[in-house]
């Protein structure tokens, strides 16, 4: 590929932001790619990145998102995008089409209907986006009010003469109504299996609900799809997921368990879910009292809350995050154990590694980021690291920083923080049947919530 990591980044004060990537060698490390993606449309100040594959070739997806308007806060309503697809190359990023979500744009060539994406899965020529965000209108003939605030996976054409072109929606999920609550739907999360000659979408979808910046969370689903007959078997997990990892026979769901608090929730967990089965099964669950008992014996750190996971060279990470009470940095904390540690639902104090540290400013942005080839990218808001993954990860060295969003200057605006980033990971080699010319999955970094949102909650 033109580049390893795809970066949607933002200037002080969230007021622009722009986009640009990491290459795979130092003379590429730095890379401007698009400040508009139509010339007559302003910069937003949430820029997204979704990098996919298309026919085996590199493409990336760019995304303005702008929340929703409605009474009060906006969160909780559906957005409003506008998309570029783009041929990446390493000069500069050749536009391929655009796209408007859920507003009218002049000039946009195609009309989609994700508006906040989450996860995007590949395979052949299908391409599948998960949105976070959920339709406030009920679908067309529905008179059902808990239709009202549900979330979908849409699916798109990647061939023919005009590519990119929507099919329709492929999965709702319907959060429903439960304790008095009438839920609003949000994905979160998206990846692939394969079982035998069947291939599936594993995806991750929260229930909440929100007046201001009050939130209330119910459990939230795993729910593995058949691509080719789009049924749909679940199972309820921790509420308040931030995404889901496929590893062999397993997935590995991080959650914060309810709102994201200063200095991390209790409620906070990593559950192992065996897919095999036709409906998937929770095998283990890590609370914080098992990482507290791991990580106390450093320097200390305690509560969540767990963000990521990924497996590499053998090895399993497993990334936990924090703001501080003042909201000015991030504290995180990442493990280095093992699968069978996991699956066995506690951490090994005789044989874990991890390490401990700050970063400042605090940023919504953390991901572990498998490259391949045994690399391993750490996100963690400011800067993207490498992990050398054939050492531990106590070890002096074991995270180096390539670039930092102050490398990304644009227009006489240097970049402040990170707002996404996002990675191809190759899976063709696991589908059936093997005729299938392309199965990638973009991981995307945890979009977690801004410093100003948080203290706004106060």
């Amino acid at each position: 590929m033109a580049f390893k990591v795809g970066l949607g980044l933002v200037g002080a004060g969230y007021g622009t932001g722009w986009f640009g990537s990491v290459g795979e060698t130092a003379a590429s490390r730095v890379h401007i790619a698009v400040d508009r993606i139509l010339a007559t449309v302003d910069r937003s100040s949430d820029p997204r990145v979704i990098p996919i594959t298309a026919e085996a070739s590199p493409v990336t997806v760019a995304n303005y998102y702008t929340y929703g308007t409605p009474d009060d806060s906006g969160l909780g309503k559906q957005g409003r995008a506008l998309y570029g697809v783009y041929n990446p190359t390493p000069a500069n990023w050749q536009q391929l089409t655009t796209a408007q979500a859920n507003q009218t744009v002049e000039g946009a060539a195609k009309t989609w209907s994700v508006t906040n994406p989450y996860g995007a899965v590949v395979f052949g020529n299908d391409f599948y986006l998960i949105d976070n965000d959920n339709v406030d209108t009920l679908p067309p003939g529905s008179t059902d009010p808990t239709l009202q605030y549900s979330a979908s996976i849409y699916k798109y054409d990647l061939s023919g003469a005009t590519p990119f072109e929507e099919l329709g929606e492929f999965y709702r999920f319907v959060p429903g109504s439960s304790g008095g609550n009438t839920w609003k739907g949000a994905g979160t999360g998206l990846d692939l299996y394969t079982e035998g000659s069947n291939n599936y979408l594993i995806a991750t979808f929260n229930r909440y609900t929100n007046v201001n910046w009050t939130y209330t969370y119910g459990p939230s689903d795993l729910v593995k799809i058949n691509l080719s007959t789009s049924a749909a078997t679940t199972v309820a997990v921790n509420g308040n997921t931030n995404g889901v990892v496929v590893e062999g026979e397993y997935a590995y769901v991080t959650s914060v368990g309810g709102a994201q608090v200063a200095n991390g929730s209790d409620l906070s967990q990593l559950q192992v879910v065996d897919i095999t089965s036709a409906t998937p099964t929770i095998v283990a669950t890590l609370t914080t009292a098992e990482s507290d008992a791991l990580l106390t014996t450093g320097i200390g750190y305690t509560q969540g809350d767990y963000t990521d996971v990924a497996f590499v060279n053998g090895k399993a990470y497993v990334l936990l995050a924090q703001y501080d009470t003042s909201y000015s940095q991030y504290k995180y904390a990442i493990i280095q154990t093992t699968e069978d540690s996991l699956r066995g639902g506690a951490f090994d104090p005789d044989d874990d590694k991890f390490v401990i540290a700050t970063v400042n400013p605090a940023s919504p942005c953390f991901a572990l980021l498998p490259g391949g080839d045994n690399s391993l990218y750490f996100v963690d808001g400011v800067h993207v690291n490498e992990i050398n993954t054939s050492g531990d990860i106590d070890a002096t060295g074991a995270i180096n920083p390539i670039v930092a969003a102050s490398d990304f200057s644009n227009s006489g605006t240097a970049g402040y923080v990170l707002n996404t980033a996002g990675i191809v990971i190759e899976k063709t080699a696991l589908v059936r049947p093997r005729g299938v010319a392309r199965a990638t999955v973009t991981k995307l970094a945890k979009r977690l919530a801004r410093p100003e949102e948080l203290e706004k909650r106060k």
